[in-house]
């Protein structure tokens, strides 16, 4: 959750809104993290929940990083029976962290 909520900060503009609601669903909670950052292109998908992989990979990226965050939290939630996935549009974007 913790990596969810700092990827939320870290793409969003510096006055930007971050929502995160909960809800049951049956026996299972889904918690949203939801920004308003400037989105991902489609079929970015290796490289949301990849392995050293990064969305903007490009040496001119305004945002540092390993690559490594969003796999690592895929890891742990596939171990809990839960899951990751990500809903985004350019110039939205909402990630939804599932747990059971």
């Amino acid at each position: 959750m913790a990596k969810i909520l700092s990827n939320a900060v870290k793409f969003s503009s510096q006055d930007g809104i971050i929502k995160v609601p909960l809800a049951c669903i049956g026996e299972n909670a889904r918690i949203q993290v939801r920004d308003y950052g400037e989105g991902i292109s489609e079929g970015s998908d290796d490289k949301v929940l990849g392995q050293f992989s990064q969305v903007d990979s490009s040496k001119e990226r305004k945002i540092c990083g390993t690559g490594l965050g969003m796999y690592i939290t895929k890891k742990i939630m596939d171990g809990n029976n839960g899951s990751i996935d990500y809903i985004s549009e350019l110039g939205l974007i909402a990630k939804s962290l599932c747990s059971r």
